[in-house]
């Protein structure tokens, strides 16, 4: 038999669907986001061990254990190659309203 997979935050449109079986995603913790994030950012080379580790932590904290944010977030950082750099992006990121990035993701 074949599957369909909708996802959705609206609850609406599944009952509107005729969908019985909800599989509710939960988010990620901060420890598996922070694993997710390196590894993303990275892609699977060992990220810079001296002086950016507070820097993952604040990057991935901004996500609040949502991969679809953690994947947007790894892949904007990763071009920044200095501490000074993630820095001055994850001050820009910081302050941005929550509103505007949920529109995106």
């Amino acid at each position: 038999g074949s599957r369909i997979i909708i996802t959705t935050r609206d609850r609406g449109l599944l009952n509107s669907c005729g969908v019985n079986n909800i599989y509710e995603v939960k988010c990620l913790d901060d420890e598996e986001a922070l694993q997710v994030f390196k590894k993303l950012a990275f892609g699977g080379r060992p990220p810079p061990s001296h002086g950016f580790e507070q820097l993952f932590i604040r990057a991935s904290q901004l996500a609040h254990g949502l991969p679809s944010a953690l994947v947007a977030y790894a892949s904007y950082l990763s071009e920044n190659t200095t501490i000074e750099r993630w820095e001055e992006e994850l001050c820009l990121l910081e302050n941005l309203p929550h509103e505007n990035v949920e529109k995106i993701l």
